[in-house]
């Protein structure tokens, strides 16, 4: 089946809210063949603790663990995207210095990867 991104642009546009949203770019991704799919956003308001949303359809336990690690504090796709929005290509664990992170989400069974970042409208930062 062709993918056409008109398509996908009607359909993530006529989304009705987040959750969705979310829901239809999962789905979209899958036909691109990709197995897991995560989407956050940061907006800076407040300023003394800017609002964050993770949506994702990783692993059972592969967010949790990730948030409960601060892993986003040392995540280089993070880092990368807040400073470009050309494409990230997930480092390669066996060909990298040893970092926690990497190596525990490959332990999940999430080893390769992709992620474009975006801006919006009053600062807000967006990972796909």
């Amino acid at each position: 089946m062709e993918l056409r991104w008109q398509d996908a642009y009607d359909q993530f546009s006529a989304a009705e809210d987040e959750q969705q949203l979310f829901q239809r770019i999962a789905a979209y991704s899958k036909r691109l063949g990709f197995e897991y799919c995560c989407y956050g956003i940061r907006v800076p308001l407040p300023v003394s603790k800017p609002a964050v949303a993770i949506f994702d359809t990783y692993p059972d336990g592969w967010m949790a663990h990730y948030q409960a690690q601060n892993y986003i504090e040392i995540d280089s796709t993070v880092r990368d995207g807040a400073l470009s929005t050309n494409m990230i290509v997930w480092p390669d664990v066996d060909k990298i210095e040893p970092c926690p992170l990497w190596r525990d989400a490959h332990d999940c069974g999430l080893s390769v990867g992709v992620a474009q970042s975006s801006w919006a409208a009053r600062g807000a930062f967006g990972l796909l």
